[in-house]
């Protein structure tokens, strides 16, 4: 994961997943799986399956964002 003043956030080592600044007025933030996240059996890196696979479109405007935050809870058991 990155940000930058270019955008406000990015994910994979390839900018897979890229969200722009201001998503919700531009079609700036695009996706492109492959390099980080693996793409389904078929759908070659840098094809324009692979380009669309997120949103039907390489490019796209973002209306709405939800976010999640996973956390991890450590199940403690004793030894017998």
């Amino acid at each position: 994961m990155e940000h930058s003043k270019d955008y406000l956030v990015s994910f994979g080592r390839g900018h897979d997943f890229r969200i722009s600044s201001n998503a919700n007025i531009n079609n700036e933030s695009y996706s492109n799986f492959g390099y980080t996240y693996q793409l389904p059996e078929g759908i070659s890196l840098n094809s324009e399956q692979a380009k669309s696979y997120l949103a039907g479109s390489y490019q796209f405007k973002i209306i709405e964002i939800e976010v999640y935050k996973v956390v991890f809870t450590p199940v403690i058991t004793s030894a017998k």
